[in-house]
């Protein structure tokens, strides 16, 4: 059967739509209660009334020919543009998403064994973009944004939300009386929050996804981008310029709307996008533009130095993905270029030591066309660093001179943003296309430095763990329901292995010398992990089920490990490494973090 055309184009993505399914020029609306911007739809060959919908809110499924609307809420399709976190415990991650506004969720959930859409806060509309959280701030304090820089600073507690986007004052009017002005001036009317105040009338070229970062050396000192830095040193409530145009201010690309283009924000250029302050020095910034300029102040923007010229192999105009200093060494930054957009898709890695002057290319082991949107360098261990590109996470454990891919179970997908927690040491990973995924806790990777590798054996630092209690709020909804995982209550034993040997044995005892655990791990040369469960999983299996071991002639129940401190000893052939490893209360019950 073939699709009648009348049929087909009933459809109408109309962004001014009226609110019911009402008649426009001979064509029916049939938008509905969905989520407009619509990129794909599919009508049934054997039922015109079954259709099939793809928009930037998702996927709905209709069998009344658009009447009505069957949204599918169990698809993992998120596209992040970036991520930050809080210091809670457990912690919550927030980002912006492509049309779909700023939103937090926790990296846990407490209300049953599974994160679900409704753990989810939404917190700004628009398109949603970077989003910071003040890691000092008790109340949690949320900088987000949508497009066209309009950042706004969200107290989480009291849900109190004010624009804090930099503003020059407003042109005079014309024909506006001194008593005019003078009342607009009382009114807040055309008033400016950067001090100096700009010239009347002094206009700001914001790109879609506008940096936002916060200093590492003080929460409260926040930095902000358009074609010039901001700077701000009290949560934004006032600005200053810290920096002239460093962009090309290439006026065929800055009026490039004048051609016809929409204005939706997306079609701003000559903007810086991203923005890196070293945790080293306070006022050690870095910069780069979506028209390929990097550049760099030592003085906290009294002077800047363009370092362009000194990349090789970068075409002109490439937009700088990442800059990204480094927490170890001052004059090590890390930068990445992003060239898709002109069709150019190389992978670009750099890394300098002398704050710019030269850069070194780094590629060994990367695929030649894998675009590169992050660069993140690891803050516990200086040689492991990571990147997000086009099709996945790459690993390097030498400064970027080598790589490996990295996914575990993470599918193929564009990863636009990485960071690790401090505290909790996962890693956190926001995609372009499937949302927020976190690898918890890479402590025993940030341990796999180049001295740990010529040691016999090598225990690394374990995580503390905590009991966490869950107060059973979810209820069944059926499987049309997304549902992520959350972490499980384990101790992350790593360990290298530098003489293979037939196995690890790894022990775990109470203070007093009760034996708790006992368990075996791969003896194979190179890096090895075992998860030890702080509770015994129970199920299925003979012997009276749980979790066991099996040794010799019979299963060994393990133990259920209570609050409190224990000695975990491995055992690699002559070598023995011991440590104490800790559990804690349910934060909750213990009032406290």
């Amino acid at each position: 059967m073939r699709v009648d055309v009348e049929e087909a184009l009933k459809w109408v993505d109309n962004y001014e739509r009226p609110a019911d399914r009402s008649e426009t020029r001979g064509v029916t609306n049939i938008t509905g209660n969905h989520h407009v911007d619509f990129h794909a739809m599919w009508i049934d060959p054997t039922n015109p009334d079954h259709l099939v919908v793809g928009s930037d809110g998702g996927v709905s499924i209709s069998w009344d020919q658009g009447a009505t609307w069957d949204f599918c809420d169990n698809l993992l399709l998120g596209q992040f543009y970036a991520v930050g976190f809080d210091m809670a415990r457990p912690y919550s991650v927030y980002g912006g998403l492509q049309d779909n506004g700023t939103w937090g969720g926790p990296s846990r959930s407490v209300k049953g064994n599974t994160i679900l859409n409704r753990d989810w806060m939404f917190y700004m509309g628009g398109d949603g973009f970077h989003a910071q959280v003040d890691p000092e701030d008790p109340d949690i304090i949320l900088y987000g944004e949508s497009q066209q820089g309009r950042v706004s600073r969200i107290n989480l507690t009291t849900m109190q939300s004010r624009s804090i986007q930099p503003r020059a004052p407003r042109a005079r009017p014309a024909n506006i009386s001194p008593e005019q002005q003078q009342f607009m001036q009382r009114g807040g009317m055309g008033s400016s929050n950067i001090s100096p105040a700009p010239e009347p009338g002094t206009s700001y070229r914001f790109n879609w996804s506008s940096p936002i970062v916060l200093s590492p050396h003080n929460p409260r000192t926040v930095f902000f981008a358009a074609n010039v830095l901001f700077k701000s040193v009290n949560r934004g409530d006032t600005w200053s310029v810290i920096s002239p145009d460093l962009t090309t201010a290439d006026t065929t690309k800055i009026n490039a709307r004048n051609r016809g283009d929409m204005q939706s924000g997306a079609e701003n250029h000559c903007t810086i996008i991203t923005i890196g302050e070293s945790p080293l020095i306070p006022g050690l910034l870095w910069v780069g533009t979506d028209d390929g300029l990097v550049h760099v102040t030592r003085d906290g923007g009294v002077t800047w130095t363009e370092v362009t010229d000194n990349f090789q192999g970068v075409p002109d105009n490439t937009w700088v993905s990442r800059v990204r200093p480094s927490a170890f060494e001052a004059g090590r930054c890390y930068v990445t270029f992003d060239g898709h957009r002109n069709g150019d898709f190389s992978t670009y890695v750099y890394r300098t030591e002398d704050f710019g002057q030269t850069w070194e290319k780094l590629g060994g082991g990367l695929p030649s066309t894998d675009p590169v949107y992050v660069v993140t360098e690891d803050p516990v261990n200086p040689e492991l660093v990571w990147i997000g590109t086009e099709r996945g996470i790459h690993i390097s454990l030498d400064h970027g001179e080598s790589w490996e891919p990295f996914s575990n179970n993470l599918p193929i997908v564009p990863v636009h943003d990485l960071t690790v927690h401090p505290r909790e040491h996962d890693l956190i990973i926001a995609t372009h296309g499937m949302g927020i995924w976190i690898m918890d806790d890479i402590s025993p990777i940030q341990g796999l430095t180049a001295g740990v590798k010529e040691e016999e054996f090598a225990l690394f630092e374990i995580r503390d763990a905590f009991t966490y209690s869950s107060r059973f709020e979810q209820v069944s909804r059926g499987d049309k329901v997304f549902a992520g995982s959350n972490p499980t209550d384990q101790f992350r034993v790593g360990y290298w292995v530098g003489t293979p040997a037939e196995k690890v044995e790894i022990v775990i005892e109470s203070i007093d010398g009760t034996e708790m655990r006992r368990v075996e791990g791969s003896g194979e040369a190179g890096f090895q992990m075992v998860d030890i469960p702080v509770r015994p999983s129970f199920g299925r299996g003979g012997g009276g089920g749980g979790f066991q071991r099996q040794a010799g002639g019979g299963g060994q129940q393990m133990r259920a490990l209570g609050v409190g401190s224990y000695r975990l000893t491995a055992t690699c052939g002559e070598a023995v490494s011991t440590t104490i490893i800790i559990i804690h209360p349910d934060p909750a019950l213990s009032g406290g973090n």
